[in-house]
């Protein structure tokens, strides 16, 4: 048996994760993944450890634990009813929302938004640009995290984001619990002030399970089997937790408060571009959803190909990287049949009942 052949052989069950308590406290924990068992002495694998914080009992990436998701909370001010979030579980079409929001709000002018930089906000070139706001990464954020993981990490103070145009656009990779509202020690979206719009995007589990096989630390270049991978992602011990509660506590969201909370899937994009932002156009304002002309200019400049070639063509180029393949199915490449077993099962454990249901792809069905 190859290599190749014993990875994509390989179930979650093939793999264990273990969490080792870190030693000092607001340090970062340690995740294991091991693999279990012999599967035939094709693949070598050592195990994969990388660091998490915890967030009131939630994964959180090494950098944001309790003590600056407190300090956030509770020191960066309400958030105002001209703010939209934009909210999603990592690598599930976060970057378009953020660049359909940005040119919904400033009338299509893509002169203004910079895709290579994941649009992010710069206080010293605003208001001639404009961008997004991750609190949870940027604000007095160590500036030795910035240049370790890049430039949505560009730290900003309290008083930058406080001052910051309207409207501001947010990012936010939470569950609904966990989200920044600036209200005292106790978040959540019941804190959000009237007019604040939450755009929440989603999108099926096998594909944001392999697009964040590349993402971050990148698993795949770090050498990691793909179903060691899904072990961990299945497992729920990954930045920002697992897929499953967050989707559903969000979906309730949106069945509870439709004129806040907007239910967005990724793969609704790619099938439909034009209702779906036409939708975040209405959702945002009535005005909006009836420019028959700004939709369709929105459209095209936050397409996939449009975003990678502007980003492209910008001077930091090199950071189109982020924008790797922008499509629905990819899962068929690196999903075997019995990795699809393990996650349908665990998704009939957490969601079935719910009514939830994610396209796989063009021809491939659908989940739930």
């Amino acid at each position: 048996m190859s290599a190749l052949t014993a990875v994509k052989d390989s179930g979650v069950s093939s793999y264990s994760v273990t969490v080792i308590p870190a030693e000092q406290q607001g340090t970062p924990n340690t995740v294991r993944v091991s693999k279990v068992g012999a599967d035939g002495g094709a693949l070598d694998w050592g195990g994969g450890v990388y660091p998490l914080q915890l967030v009131r009992g939630v994964s959180y990436p090494a950098w944001c634990g309790e003590h600056r998701w407190g300090m956030l909370q509770g020191s960066m001010g309400a958030l105002r009813s001209t703010d939209v979030l934009v909210v999603s579980y990592p690598k599930c079409g976060t970057t378009w929302a953020e660049q359909c929001v940005l040119l919904l709000q400033h009338a299509c002018d893509v002169r203004r938004l910079n895709p290579a930089s994941k649009n992010v906000y710069v206080p010293r070139l605003a208001p001639q640009f404009v961008g997004k706001i991750w609190p949870e990464a940027c604000i007095e954020q160590n500036p030795a995290v910035h240049l370790k993981t890049g430039l949505e990490f560009v730290p900003i103070t309290l008083d930058e984001f406080n001052a910051a145009p309207e409207p501001r656009t947010i990012k936010s990779h939470a569950p609904p619990h966990l989200l920044l509202t600036g209200v005292g020690q106790d978040g959540g979206i019941d804190s959000l002030p009237v007019g604040c719009k939450v755009v929440v995007v989603t999108r099926n589990p096998l594909d944001a399970c392999v697009s964040s096989y590349y993402h971050a630390w990148n698993p795949s270049k770090s050498g990691w089997p793909f179903a060691a991978w899904a072990a961990a992602w299945l497992s729920g011990n990954v930045p920002h937790g697992s897929w499953f509660p967050w989707v559903k506590a969000w979906h309730e969201q949106a069945q509870r408060h439709p004129e806040r909370v907007l239910w967005v899937q990724f793969e609704d994009l790619k099938t439909d571009p034009r209702e779906t932002t036409r939708r975040v156009a209405a959702f945002l304002s009535p005005e909006l959803g009836a420019d028959d002309d700004l939709i369709d200019a929105v459209v095209a400049a936050s397409s996939f190909e449009s975003m990678r070639e502007q980003a492209a063509s910008g001077d930091a180029g090199a950071a189109a990287g982020h924008l790797r393949k922008g499509v629905a199915g990819d899962w068929r490449n690196h999903f075997s049949p019995r990795l699809v077993s393990d996650f349908q099962a665990a998704y009939a454990e957490q969601l079935g009942g719910t009514g939830i249901r994610f396209s796989l792809g063009p021809k491939e069905g659908f989940m739930g």
